[in-house]
């Protein structure tokens, strides 16, 4: 069976831009670091960042030693806000590879069939753990965040489980930056939910159902999953959970660095500076952290 050359170029179009991504998200992250130099007089704004990433140019020289620890936690972590779009092209690819190898007899036994579903199964959990790692950044910047703690889900009970938990409490708080929380749960309610259910399936049960579809819109077949908790899934399923996932990661980073007034524990040359530490070295120029002995160092020697 040979696919038309225009239908597989459809397909392989939906792929994301890596690279695209690896900039954006690159610079965003140093963007963290960036906030910590800039006085309390300056007002951080995407401009100020903008010139900063092209000139290379700081606010202020004397703050180039103060490295925030959430920078550093997610300059290590990027793979994982990289992945699930990295995980949706080789579904792509997968997928191309399996109208390749089509046949008139058995299209549910070749072994693209199975590395399809593979892909599927890793997309699911790319995106679940890229939002561990989002909720794992807010134990900088808030207390009674843990920092190995998970994105969470609301049982059948209702009861709220680990993240969802604290959201769920400072939207009930109605502070002032409850509506970020609210937004986090809006999200969970509108997407999250329904596309960690079938993660949670293949992690502590059973691999998703596999079947044979089709395509409606280019009329070729293709391969399709089912789950208890979410409808059949597909590449446009997938698709729309993985532009969900990069638009929740947008407003989240958006909120630290442009909204919040947020300034998180930081690393000053392996000394850890608690939060109001932060602000009295940002503030009075006479203050030296390492003259200061109440500091401990970030990593204990045994």
């Amino acid at each position: 069976m040979i696919i038309e050359k225009e239908k597989i170029e459809k397909v392989n179009n939906l792929k994301f831009d890596i690279k695209h991504f690896n900039d954006k998200y690159g610079e965003s992250i140093d963007c963290f670091r960036y906030k910590m130099w800039l006085k309390k007089d300056i007002t951080f704004s995407k401009n100020i960042y903008q010139e900063m990433v092209s000139t290379g140019s700081y606010k202020d020289n004397r703050r180039f030693q103060l490295i925030t620890l959430s920078w550093k936690y997610l300059k290590n972590n990027i793979i994982s806000f990289l992945s699930p779009a990295f995980s949706f092209n080789r579904l792509i690819q997968s997928y191309i590879d399996y109208l390749n190898a089509l046949d008139e007899h058995c299209p549910m036994s070749n072994i693209e069939f199975v590395e399809y579903f593979c892909s599927i199964h890793t997309c699911l959990i790319s995106i679940k753990t890229g939002l561990d790692r989002i909720a794992q950044l807010f134990s900088y910047y808030y207390k009674g965040v843990s920092k190995s703690i998970t994105f969470g889900h609301i049982k059948d009970s209702g009861k709220y489980t680990s993240f969802l938990s604290y959201v769920d409490q400072k939207i009930k708080a109605n502070d002032e930056d409850s509506s970020v929380f609210q937004c986090i749960m809006d999200n969970y309610h509108s997407w999250i939910k329904e596309c960690v259910s079938p993660r949670d399936q293949i992690i502590h049960y059973n691999d998703i159902n596999v079947a044979l579809g089709c395509n409606e819109e280019l009329g070729i077949l293709e391969p399709i999953g089912f789950s208890k908790a979410s409808p059949f899934i597909n590449i446009q399923l997938i698709r729309k959970y993985t532009c969900e996932f990069y638009n929740f990661i947008d407003m989240i980073f958006d909120y630290f660095l442009f909204e919040s007034n947020l300034i998180s524990p930081c690393d000053y040359n392996g000394l850890y500076l608690p939060t109001e530490k932060v602000e009295k070295y940002l503030n009075d120029l006479t203050y030296y952290p390492f003259e200061d002995a109440s500091l401990k160092p970030i990593f204990n020697p045994k």
